[in-house]
């Protein structure tokens, strides 16, 4: 028979055990089968703790840059999309106005920190972008799929620009998020080629500053 002390410590042990798995961060996010298959985040959820890093590779807490200003959060998935670099160009074609507005633009990529730089000098690009080489932020925001089976002849591209062996994407996805980390609007859509016209995001950014 087991001393009822023992037996208590025991019980403990187990609840802390439990307790450490359902905090241990964005470790069980899934990763969807195709682009079609994933769960994203909706309006109204509130962004969780994700860690991305800067161009120097520093890590950032996503969190703390969204609680500055409210946010319009881009992810796209890397420099060598020709569909990402016209989206990016876009965008910043209108960042002025979002800005005057008081929105920042944070966007997201699979890229590695040196492909950030890249793609920032490409366009001239005013707004931040994080890399998200360690896949936690598509995870968190419920983007992320397997991408080997629908780019298996491009697997060395995708190692070359996220700097990892993964073979995870994003699809291509836009949030308004207020400072408070809450999902005010979004626009994600499985076909990559198709994202949110500059029109529909600048009229989105006037309605949610309305609510």
């Amino acid at each position: 028979m087991i001393p009822v002390k023992k037996y208590f410590l025991f019980v403990l042990k187990f609840i802390f055990a439990l307790l450490l798995i359902n905090c241990s961060g964005n470790q069980d996010y899934k990763v969807a089968e195709s682009p079609q298959k994933i769960i994203p985040l909706k309006i109204g959820d509130t962004i969780p703790e994700i860690t991305v890093y800067d161009e120097a590779g520093n890590p950032l807490q996503l969190n703390n840059l969204i609680s500055e200003k409210p946010s319009i959060l881009i992810v796209y998935r890397g420099i060598w999309s020709m569909y990402c670099n016209q989206h990016i160009s876009e965008l910043e074609d209108i960042a002025q106005e979002l800005y005057d507005m008081g929105f920042q633009i944070i966007a997201v990529t699979s890229d590695k920190p040196e492909k950030v730089v890249e793609m920032k000098d490409k366009y001239d690009v005013s707004f931040t972008i994080v890399s998200d080489t360690s896949n936690n932020a598509i995870k968190a925001l419920g983007l992320a799929y397997d991408a080997r089976k629908i780019y298996w002849d491009m697997l060395l591209v995708l190692e070359e620009n996220s700097g990892n062996k993964y073979y995870i994407l994003p699809v291509p996805a836009m949030f308004i998020i207020n400072k408070s980390g809450v999902i005010m609007f979004e626009y994600v859509n499985p076909n990559f080629k198709i994202r949110i016209s500059p029109e529909l995001l600048l009229t989105a950014a006037k309605v949610t500053l309305q609510e």
